[in-house]
């Protein structure tokens, strides 16, 4: 007789203090297909990961580069590599893995084209998580066979997610879907309690006096998001004003090399780290109004609405911004939140005028995030969604 066994009591003589563990109920699982692998994923891609668990099923996360996973997924949620390309799915499409999937989900076009195909094949439902919408001038240059099969794949969804009803036109517009098609709204705000607020050490590591009235652009430095009209009017901001700007999306060593120069003589700070979202959101914190300017001609970037993560990020820590004109912001006047604006000769004024009604602007942003863009209204529909698929729960 082994020690194991001379240890272990028989079943007859055990007391409940030594009753052998129940395993775990399996889970079912699905399947998502994302564009790519964000560090660690996007609020978009958290929310309806975080959905997708809450309603009770493990998954199986695909993208072209290894996915960054959140800490509290570990053993439920699981990184696998893709190759997007019609070789890759032709020999994968039949694996008989792919049927212990409850569903499949992916974002436009290609994981869409995936998540639609495996689902026909293996005769299981797919959702679209429609994080873009790729048309006019946006189109993209994938190859129009894979546009087709993306288009009658999300045709066939049985829903879609979408961060702000405002693009539905556009969406429709671009892909023409049933009548009856459920579209779920779900803000690009994080599902997630914010970060504990870390201004002032990021002030400090800026070397942005404490008492300074902070004005912040999150995002590429360029004419598409208002670069140009942020420099326009930097020699007329009187010296207790900051420009705060983060790009952690890179630079090419030149434009560091300018705005060292502009912070030499300008009330202007820059910062370059590649942070994730969840590190970015304290920058978002620690400023005093936001810059939120979308000027690309691309349809879906004149209806961002809720589906602008820092416009989300900014109104959820109470802090006002400044956009640039578009129905889809309306709601940052009808909350008293924010200021539109046309053109860069309005931007004085209305830092100006938040600036002297800061307190009233800062209560009304709150009130904003709690009534229109906390995702905690909208996830409870789209978890029920899910649960129609059946899970393991």
């Amino acid at each position: 007789m082994t020690d194991s066994m001379m240890h272990t009591p028989a079943p007859e003589t055990m007391t409940p203090g030594h009753e052998l563990p129940t395993p775990p109920p399996s889970r079912a699982k699905g399947v998502l297909f994302l564009r790519d692998g964000c560090l660690p994923p996007s609020p978009c891609y958290y929310n309806a990961i975080t959905n997708a668990l809450d309603a009770g099923f493990d998954l199986d996360v695909y993208a072209p580069q290894l996915p960054q996973l959140a800490d509290e997924w570990r053993g439920r949620v699981q990184g696998r590599i893709v190759q997007y390309t019609m070789r890759w799915l032709l020999k994968h499409a039949l694996k008989p893995s792919w049927r212990k999937a409850s569903f499949f989900m992916g974002t436009p076009r290609l994981g869409v084209a995936f998540a639609g195909v495996l689902g026909a094949i293996h005769r299981r439902p797919h959702v679209v998580l429609c994080d873009e919408i790729f048309s006019g001038s946006y189109a993209g240059d994938d190859p129009k066979h894979w546009v087709r099969l993306s288009n009658w794949c999300h045709r066939r969804a049985k829903f879609t997610i979408l961060p702000d009803l405002c693009r539905r036109p556009i969406l429709l517009d671009a892909v023409p879907l049933p009548t009856a098609h459920q579209i779920y709204e779900s803000p690009n705000s994080p599902c997630t309690p914010p970060a504990e607020s870390c201004a002032s050490q990021i002030r400090q590591r800026l070397s942005i006096p404490d008492d300074a009235f902070v004005v912040m652009q999150a995002g590429h430095l360029h004419r598409l998001q208002g670069g140009h009209w942020m420099l326009k009017v930097l020699p007329s901001l009187p010296p207790d004003v900051y420009l705060m700007i983060h790009n952690g999306l890179g630079n090419d060593g030149l434009v560091a090399e300018m705005t060292d120069l502009l912070e030499q003589h300008y009330p202007i700070r820059c910062s370059w780290e590649h942070l994730s979202w969840i590190d970015v959101e304290g920058y978002h914190a620690a400023a005093d109004c936001g810059l939120v300017f979308y000027l690309h001609d691309g349809p879906q970037f004149q209806a961002m609405g809720r589906s602008s993560t820092k416009l989300c990020m900014f109104l959820r820590h109470g802090v006002p911004v400044i956009a640039s004109r578009q129905d889809s912001f309306r709601f940052l006047e009808e909350y008293a939140c924010g200021v539109l604006i046309d053109q860069p000769d309005e931007l004085l004024s209305a830092i100006d005028h938040i600036r002297n009604n800061q307190d009233t602007f800062r209560q009304n942003a709150f009130r904003c995030y709690r009534e229109h863009v906390d995702p905690k209204f909208y996830q409870p529909r789209i978890v029920d969604a899910f649960r129609n698929f059946g899970n393991g729960a």
